[in-house]
């Protein structure tokens, strides 16, 4: 089985590739994922702003149902680790479990598709990254940050707080609401856009002082937004409680990335990654990867591929003139000194993260 739909750079050789290339890389790389990405944002935004809006006016039950031919919580339901977490605290099964088992049946053929092409809080942050995190780095000259190493603490840290999350929720207490990206985008959105629509309509004298519940959730928002200072879609890498759950499913999934004996160890798939998916000798951290297949569209020798769980014989038997051999590319014993592997949790923050979810089960 082959799943791929990336544009190689001999295909983006065109006038419009070309300029595609220059104002949008990834577009051009990957322009189906970016297509996909966009539908759905969009489709966030109309059950946001066009069938759930205004909330909290009067008659709004009824004035949902006469708009809501797909439901206004669809994102929510997809999300696994909401409808798991609220099951545990309600200690009853919800609706949204089936949806959430489907996405995860989706996820076992594109792998961490939620993350990459259908979370619309991903998307904000490609948009919100590229449009002031980039800009801000260059301004302050940060150092540019997309691949390479991380400490183990930060590579491991949305697991520790996955398994937290659901053993508060076993314990009664709901927690995925303040962690799972769909409840922050849509908070973040609504105590943002309703105030800003409050202050335009009646006038700013009339935009009532924020309490702590609108001041944690829009400091939330923008903590998010801004750990892109840090690295792009650090908040997916490094945070995501939904996203550890959906790397947790990658080990299963039928198709992945691999990679063939052209490779010439040039490093553009590492720099492209936005997933930290790609080791240092340029294999797949498979607990990472989100199928964006950038990596595949940025290869200039086409090494890349995206099939089967296992390589076919006549990838790995193939070499292009005058490029490296398998043995010339560094193995994983030749990590960057301090790059951990990745598929190792610690002890520590395992038994860290049931504490934390115990405490908050215990006190709330």
């Amino acid at each position: 089985m082959r799943l791929q739909w990336f544009v190689s750079p001999r295909a983006r050789k065109s006038p419009a590739g070309r300029l595609l290339t220059r104002l949008a890389p990834s577009w051009a790389a990957s322009p189906l994922r970016r297509l996909l990405q966009t539908g759905f944002f969009l489709l966030f935004g109309w059950l946001f702003f066009v069938v759930a809006w205004p909330y909290g006016s009067m008659n709004y039950s009824q004035f949902l149902r006469s708009k809501e031919f797909l439901d206004a919580e669809w994102f929510l339901a997809i999300d696994p680790l909401v409808s798991a977490s609220a099951a545990l605290a309600g200690r009853m099964a919800v609706w949204s479990l089936a949806w959430g088992v489907g996405m995860l049946a989706v996820c076992l053929v594109l792998p961490r598709f939620f993350c990459g092409y259908a979370c619309p809080l991903g998307t904000f942050i490609d948009v919100f990254d590229g449009a002031v995190n980039r800009p801000l780095r260059r301004l302050f000259r940060a150092p540019s940050a997309r691949g390479g190493g991380t400490s183990s603490c930060w590579r491991h840290f949305r697991y520790f707080l996955l398994i937290g999350i659901l053993v508060a929720g076993a314990g009664g207490v709901l927690l995925s609401g303040w962690f799972a990206p769909i409840p922050i985008i849509t908070r973040g959105f609504q105590f943002t856009f309703s105030l800003v629509e409050l202050g335009l309509r009646r006038g700013w004298h009339q935009v009532p002082r924020l309490g702590p519940e609108y001041s944690l959730s829009v400091a939330l928002f923008a903590g998010v937004l801004l750990l892109g200072l840090i690295r792009p879609r650090f908040w997916c890498r490094y945070v995501c409680p939904s996203g550890a759950m959906f790397s947790l499913v990658n080990r299963l999934a039928l198709v992945r990335r691999h990679v063939i004996a052209d490779c010439t160890g040039c490093g553009l798939c590492r720099r492209a990654c936005s997933f930290d998916a790609v080791d240092i000798d340029f294999a797949t951290r498979v607990g990472e990867c989100a199928f964006c297949q950038t990596c595949g569209g940025v290869c200039p020798v086409g090494a890349i591929r995206f099939t089967g769980k296992k390589a076919d014989a006549s990838n790995r038997l193939m070499s292009a003139a005058g490029g490296v051999t398998s043995a010339e590319i560094p193995t994983r014993s030749s990590r960057e000194p301090g790059t951990p592997r990745a598929g190792k949790i610690s002890r520590r923050g395992l038994l860290s993260g049931v504490a934390a979810g115990s405490v908050a089960g215990i006190t709330g």
